[in-house]
């Protein structure tokens, strides 16, 4: 099963060029009280392009696709180094989801966190 994320704007406007990071982390999808779930390390997270709203594109620069190990594990979506992100940036990851054969049929939920550093 695959998605968009939907789109995450950054905002940077402390004017101290000190960098940041965008990164996500998702728990297990679980269905039916519990009853069944699909692990988190099925979900691959693509971050995809940087589309640039206010500033220099310079510096900041998108993760590479990443396939979730556990749900503790954080996916990089987009980073500014040091002296760069002084303005925003949007961008808009695709999700893809590996169902197992054996997963039963229900609505399945998990908790995503999206963390800014």
């Amino acid at each position: 099963s695959a998605g968009k994320l939907g789109e995450i704007i950054i905002t940077d406007n402390r004017g101290t060029g000190s960098g940041w990071s965008v990164t996500l982390t998702i728990s297990d999808f679980t269905c039916c009280n519990g009853s069944f779930s699909i692990p988190a390390k099925n979900l691959t997270i693509t971050p995809g392009e940087i589309e640039t709203l206010k500033g220099s594109y310079s510096g900041v620069s998108a993760g590479s696709a990443y396939t979730l190990k556990s749900s503790s594990d954080l996916a990089t979506i987009i980073t500014a180094n040091s002296n760069s992100g002084m303005g925003s940036y949007k961008i808009n990851p695709d999700l893809t989801l590996l169902v197992p054969a054996d997963a039963f049929a229900g609505k399945y939920s998990a908790t995503l966190t999206i963390t800014i550093i």
